[in-house]
Formats: C-alpha cells, structure tokens, sequence
C-alpha cells in the first residue's frame, strides 16, 4: 500500500509540474478595467462569445497608434514560468479590413532577464470563427527560463504601420504547453550576422562548421526566401532580390536551433 501511495504521489507531481499552465488569467474569465494579469494600450473589452467559459477578450482599433495586448508587460518583466516551454497556442478571431495582420509574440528570458527564446507568428487573413494557432518558441544557449511576456497587436507589414480603425481581434484560452524543467545540455549555437540592417548581402559567420548545418532565411509568414543546406565557416547571402521588410535567419544544427531578426533596406 505504501508503494500505491508513492507511485500516487509521483504522478500527481509530475502533472502538477507539466500539466499546469502559467499565463495570467488564460481564459479571461477575471476583469478589472482591463483582463487580470493582462495589459493594453488600446480599447479592450469583455467578449460574451468565449471559446471556452463565458467570456474571451476582443481589442479593437479605435484610436491611437499600435493597438496591443500584453502579459507580463509590467516593466518589461514578465510573468515567472520555472521550465522551457515549447509552444504558446490560443484561439483567436480576426477581422481583416485592410492589410494589417495580426502580431503575435513570445519572449522567453532567464533569471538575468536576458533573452534566451522567442517565437513569432502573424495571421494576414479573417477569421470568423474560433481558430486554433501555435506560435513554436525558439531557445538560444542553455539558461534556465524564468519569466515570459506575451504581445498581441495589429499592424501593418509595408508602409503605414497603423492598422485601420475598426479591425480587432478576438483572443482565448492562451496557454504554453511543452518543455521540460531542466537546462539544455548541448553547447549553445554561436554566429555572427552582419550587416543589420542589409541591403545587398549578409554575411553570416559561424564559429563550427564542421557538424552538418542548416542557414534558413524567412520572412514573417514563416515561408523560406533563401537556404544553405551545408554552409562554410563564412557564408554571404545574397538579399538585393528580397523586399524591404524584416525576416527570420535560423541556424539549426545538432537539433539545435539559432535565430536572429534581420532587415533588409533599400
């Protein structure tokens, strides 16, 4: 009987450490002003037709400049999480009106504050009913996460970055999900990327060229815009084809994976 209590017990701790999740008020059920645990600079309001529960959140473009939502915005601190997630998902409605997109990200830092994850997703189309998306989340090094901020905005991508008034989303049931508890163990992914912004060609260094790598450039709909399947040491890619805007460079090698947020100016 006392080994059933023990194997119990054990159980009950891992899904208390890997089943719960540490958004703020994820489901926002709980309003002041504005959702507990949530922040925004933009006109946010109760929404009766939830997801899940009764209530969701819906932020729309009224006035002022960037409409966002934040958790863990509070000086720029973040909410405490004790493990690596690997996944931020949430449920979400989208009126399009022009050509803003819907902006979602995660930042990951550890207990220095400095960061160590981040994952990026946009949606560029309406959707009318309730829609599920993951944004992965992309570590670098092998800290501990400690803290996460969470951001949802609209904007536009090219030219007046001020969405139209009267687009909104509607957000619930926000959740991370995966991971583990523990510190990477593998050597953090080094390299140097230059020149940022870049006009014409980038220069991407890498400290360890010897194991099988991969370069990746995306732009922010996550659809690759160049590649290198084995890169050198000193790789120069060519970026005068692209458009002017902002993109994804990923270095993926032993299962790892490194990223940096590039511009491309003309």
């Amino acid at each position: 009987m006392k080994t059933l209590y023990i194997f119990l017990f054990a159980i009950a701790t891992v899904f208390t450490v890997y089943g719960q999740n540490p958004v703020p008020n994820p489901s926002f059920e709980n309003w002041g002003t504005l959702p507990t645990g949530w922040e925004s600079s933009m006109d946010v309001t109760q929404e009766a037709g939830a997801h899940t529960g009764s209530k969701a959140v819906r932020g729309e473009k009224t006035s002022g400049t960037y409409p966002n939502l934040s958790a863990g915005a509070t000086q720029n601190q973040g909410f405490s999480i004790s493990q690596r997630y690997d996944n931020l998902s949430l449920y979400y409605k989208f009126h399009q009106i022009d050509s803003e997109v819907l902006f979602i990200t995660v930042t990951i830092r550890d207990q220095n504050q400095a960061v160590i994850g981040t994952g990026t997703n946009i949606v560029n189309a309406t959707a009318t009913a309730y829609t599920l998306l993951n944004t992965p989340i992309y570590y670098v090094g092998s800290g501990a996460a400690a803290s996460c901020l969470i951001n949802i905005t609209t904007n536009r991508l090219n030219g007046n970055p001020i969405p139209p008034t009267g687009s909104y989303f509607i957000i619930d049931d926000v959740s991370l999900t995966g991971g583990t508890t523990g510190i990477n163990d593998g050597q953090p992914l080094s390299m140097s990327v230059g020149p940022n912004p870049a006009t014409t060609n980038l220069t991407v260094k890498l400290d360890d060229a010897t194991e099988r790598a991969r370069i990746k450039l995306t732009d922010l709909l996550g659809r690759p815009v160049k590649e290198v399947e084995t890169p050198e040491r000193i790789n120069n890619i060519n970026v005068s084809d692209l458009p002017e805007g902002i993109y994804i460079l990923s270095l993926t090698q032993n299962g790892q994976v490194s990223t940096r947020r590039i511009r491309v100016i003309r």
